[in-house]
């Protein structure tokens, strides 16, 4: 869509309005005599008046008899030209009132008056007609490839030319724009290169319960502007050494746990956090190395501990484990598309059920070939309504794995193990959930159930990768 295209429409109507009116303004005022001895009714020339007292009043044509000499300088209007162009322009206009009704100055801005107008030392929640109007403007189709990169480089353009705003405010006022164009357009090398000089926001924490052992993990809360042909990569090292490495696609802002496990710093020494990205697939099909974007230091801040033994108590039945076993009946999915990859796949909505309406779904889905352990992930969800929902992944062999996408496997199951570390994750949610009325403690999945492993073939791309831990094979731990 070209800038002109925003305020195109609304300058043709007021220029056809414009004409309109004229032509009204004419017929109305008519064609002046100017001199000339004219009949009123048919507008027959009487010829120049020499003589005033010999010079007939009769129209020699009609035979029409002027009362004054007055009467043959009146100028000749056009009635029905004049109320068809009325008629016109009225008609013009109420179409114009109708269209524009709903819209304000800003629909008629081109773009580059939008970019140009919208405020960056506003408040960051005010509201700003100007980008309101660009967001829509964005989502509308028919954009021209020039036109998305001209105004994509327009926006970021702005953060190199606004000194005094820093990354994240620059990042809070663009935000909408900026995720309306990445969902939209696939971002050229060019303007791939200046979203990756936009600072990528990362957080880590510990969540407010440990594990069963001690141990905690991670949440990591990750904020970028990435376009969708690259991933990216988190590694974390702890001043012990230990390093931990997470992949994740570009998706706008994050916050989920990861999987990884650590025990926290006694001496709260500061851990190292990089984050690199890497193209997803290169000219020749290969896998592109990785570079290297930032690098910093944080401290992980360990939530106080509280216990859940007087917040969950466990609970299985035939109904549960039959609702449970359900939600994962379809196994691993083998997404053939784009990015191509292999997931677990599981209904959330399978146990939407009232009885279960004060149970937390908190599991352990472990895949096996034979006795062998290939993946193990931990999911957790609410059943009463299935809005919270979070997974991570633990354990994955990734060659073995592989053998299970060729063909029917056999000899390979999946069992759901109900786990309180997992359920645990919900509890801030519940205790915060205004909208039910729920009474603790809460009640969570105990009960185990084992499938045989189906593995189903989705021709489409993959879903984005919130976060899986970088496993090449089965990790151990000491």
């Amino acid at each position: 869509m070209h800038a002109l295209s925003a305020w195109m429409l609304p300058v043709a109507s007021l220029f056809a309005l414009t004409v309109l009116v004229t032509l009204a303004v004419r017929a109305l005022s008519g064609d002046r005599a100017q001199g000339r001895r004219r009949c009123a009714k048919c507008w027959h020339e009487f010829g120049p008046r020499h003589d005033a007292a010999a010079t007939t009043l009769r129209c020699v044509e009609c035979g029409w008899i002027a009362p004054n000499e007055a009467a043959l300088a009146r100028p000749r209007r056009r009635w029905l030209w004049c109320a068809t162009w009325i008629a016109c322009a009225s008609a013009l206009g109420l179409s114009m009132q109708v269209h524009f009704a709903s819209t304000n100055f800003w629909t008629l801005a081109p773009t580059q008056v939008l970019l140009w107008s919208i405020d960056l030392t506003a408040p960051l929640n005010s509201s700003q007609p100007a980008r309101d109007e660009l967001v829509r403007r964005i989502l509308r189709s028919g954009w021209t490839d020039s036109a998305q990169q001209s105004v994509m480089m327009s926006m970021l353009s702005r953060r190199a030319s606004d000194d005094a705003v820093d990354a994240q405010e620059w990042k809070a006022r663009w935000e909408r724009p900026m995720r309306a164009w990445l969902a939209t357009v696939d971002a050229t090398e060019a303007t791939r290169d200046a979203l990756l000089a936009v600072p990528v926001e990362c957080n880590v924490r510990a969540p407010l319960h440990p594990l069963v052992d001690g141990d905690h993990h991670f949440v990591l809360s990750v904020n970028d502007f990435w376009p969708e042909s690259v991933e990216g990569r988190v590694e974390i090292l702890s001043p012990a050494g230990v390093s931990w490495s997470v992949l994740f696609d570009p998706a706008g802002y994050r916050d989920a746990r990861t999987g990884c496990r650590f025990s926290p710093s006694p001496s709260n020494a500061p851990y190292t956090l990089r984050t690199s990205w890497r193209v997803k697939t290169g000219a020749d099909g290969s896998i592109p190395p990785w570079n290297m974007l930032d690098e910093q230091t944080l401290s992980i801040a360990v939530e106080p501990a509280q216990s859940t033994d007087a917040l969950l108590t466990p609970i299985d039945s035939p109904a549960l484990r039959e609702a449970v076993a359900s939600a994962f009946s379809d196994g691993l999915i083998r997404w053939t598309g784009a990015h191509s990859r292999v997931g677990l796949r599981f209904d959330v909505g399978a146990t939407a059920s009232e009885e279960f309406r004060d149970v937390l779904i908190g599991v352990r889905a472990t895949i096996r070939n034979q006795d062998v352990v290939v993946r193990v992930s931990e999911l957790w969800w609410s059943a009463r309504h299935g809005d919270a929902v979070g997974w991570s992944m633990s354990e994955e062999d990734r060659a073995a794995l592989a053998l299970a996408t060729e063909g029917t496997p056999e000899g390979w199951t999946l069992t759901i193990e109900g786990n309180r570390d997992a359920a645990s994750f919900l509890l801030t949610d519940a205790r915060n959930d205004t909208t039910q009325t729920l009474t603790l403690p809460l009640k969570y999945f105990s009960g185990v159930v084992t499938l045989p492993l189906r593995v189903t073939d989705h021709a489409s791309a993959a879903p984005p990768r919130r976060f899986a831990p970088e496993f090449v094979s089965t990790p151990t731990r000491d």
